[in-house]
């Protein structure tokens, strides 16, 4: 499965006491290839995790990739912020979604019914 990861589901599958930690190693389980992410979610990660290193044995173990820069796609971010009143995060999401044509998958957050299934591109 193709996936992408945001700051909950990283923070779920590394903290064993999370109340969502299952959740998101069964579903990691079930990738074959990274999951997609971008540099603010892993800041994120690690800020809530207060801890950095996990982040990167996140990178170095292939769990998650890096394949989002905000700096190539700042007018289509904006133009996505202000026509839903998102914060950027979920606007990163969508980004996402739509360059990735192959992705099945979204992972939006730590709870389990925030993840969803793409349409094809």
């Amino acid at each position: 499965m193709k996936g992408i990861a945001d700051t909950g589901f990283l923070v779920a599958f590394v903290s064993r006491h999370d109340r969502h930690h299952d959740w998101a190693v069964g579903l990691a389980e079930q990738c074959k290839e990274p999951l997609l992410t971008c540099e603010a979610v892993l800041a994120e990660t690690a800020f809530h995790l207060r801890n950095c290193i996990p982040v990167f044995t996140l990178l170095r173990q292939r769990l998650v990739q890096l394949a989002f820069d905000s700096e190539d796609h700042i007018v289509q971010l904006e133009a996505l912020a202000t026509s839903y009143g998102q914060k950027l995060e979920p606007t990163n999401i969508q980004r996402f979604a739509g360059r990735s044509g192959e992705c099945s998958l979204a992972i939006a957050g730590g709870e389990p019914s925030s993840h969803f299934e793409l349409p094809p591109v």
